[in-house]
């Protein structure tokens, strides 16, 4: 039987999977297969880059795109996609994979490709930074978004960094947001609670104290005395505590 290199090249026709409102079609393109993992090639995405450079996990110069892909497959546990230009030999591996609202569309930059790797998250699941997250459009209590992502095996985000706050913000809470009426509809549930102490907001499933937060001026301000949960509102991504009783939209988050 003939040797096989650890990357193989094949033809690949077309998945599709669903974000936020839309499905997601991954048209035509190549996939690489590398140590049984297959790095998928999204040519929506051809020509252009992301407009966070904080979506890199590094970048690699004069490399192939073979060790562009065994870089993302065997050393880098949060690599959820790379980007690879062949005419410079520069490869970039992603902590997410790309969509329109990821990516700067007004400059084109040749000879770019991304593949992502289909399988970093569950069907409909988004990878970022070594988590999966599904956004759900139908509005829900806080305790009920709670149970049904604990149902998924699974939590009401929990957000830890500033990068992780804007990618939030631009993947999901900001599909909903209209300057004009945005009461409630691009609103989006937090996993904290100051439930257990009033005052000392903490994250729900980890029952950690908050290293980073991202409270609007003035918040948490408990208005009414009735404001024990915390959401994220459009557009900067600011928090505001809230009363548990609404319905939301909200995110679920897991481990990769």
């Amino acid at each position: 039987m003939p040797s096989l290199s650890p990357l193989h090249a094949v033809f690949f026709s077309v998945i599709v999977w669903h974000t936020g409102m839309n499905s997601v079609h991954v048209s035509a393109g190549t996939a690489l297969t590398v140590q049984n993992v297959r790095l998928v090639e999204d040519v929506r995405f051809t020509d252009v880059l992301p407009s966070n450079e904080n979506y890199y996990i590094k970048s690699l110069e004069n490399v192939s795109i073979t060790m562009c892909a065994l870089q993302c497959v065997t050393h880098l546990p949060h690599c959820a996609a790379i980007l690879y230009n062949g005419g410079e030999g520069t490869c970039r591996p992603l902590k997410t994979h790309l969509n329109e609202n990821l990516v700067d569309n007004k400059s084109v930059k040749k000879g770019w490709k991304l593949f992502i790797n289909d399988k970093a998250c569950d069907d409909q699941w988004i990878p970022f930074n070594g988590h999966c997250y599904l956004f759900h459009e139908t509005k829900a209590k806080m305790e009920d978004a709670e149970t049904q992502c604990a149902q998924q095996n699974a939590y009401v985000v929990e957000i830890e960094t500033s990068e992780e706050n804007t990618w939030i913000l631009e993947n999901f809470v900001q599909l909903y947001y209209n300057s004009d009426q945005c009461y409630l509809e691009c609103w989006s549930w937090i996993g904290l609670s100051d439930r257990q102490k009033e005052g000392v907001f903490t994250w729900i499933h980890q029952n950690s104290n908050v290293t980073w937060n991202n409270w609007y001026p003035g918040e948490p301000n408990n208005a009414h005395s009735i404001q024990d949960c915390a959401i994220m509102m459009p557009p900067f991504g600011d928090w505001y505590d809230h009363e548990c009783l609404d319905c939301l939209v909200y995110t679920c988050e897991k481990s990769m």
